[in-house]
């Protein structure tokens, strides 16, 4: 691999981290917000969203946890339950 490859490689996985670490706290939150909390460019973290959203993440339209507007959110799968997949 190349350097600038792999330093590429290792900055999308620290992004990853930081962007499942701002959802952990069982939020929805919208783009602008978690690229806020993640203090990540949007475009960082929408591609670290895009390479989680396969397995990880449930992408929905509701209402923002943190800023309260209706978005489209995001919210780590493993935290729907009975209450929360109901209302995804």
């Amino acid at each position: 691999m190349q350097p600038d490859a792999q330093a590429r490689a290792v900055r999308s996985a620290q992004d990853i981290d930081l962007v499942r670490a701002v959802l952990l706290p069982r939020a929805a939150l919208c783009l602008e917000c978690i690229s806020r909390k993640a203090s990540l460019a949007r475009a960082r973290t929408e591609e670290a969203l895009m390479r989680m959203s396969a397995v990880d993440v449930v992408t929905t339209v509701a209402r923002c946890d943190a800023c309260l507007k209706e978005a489209v959110v995001h919210r780590l799968a493993t935290q729907l339950g009975p209450s929360r997949a109901a209302s995804a």
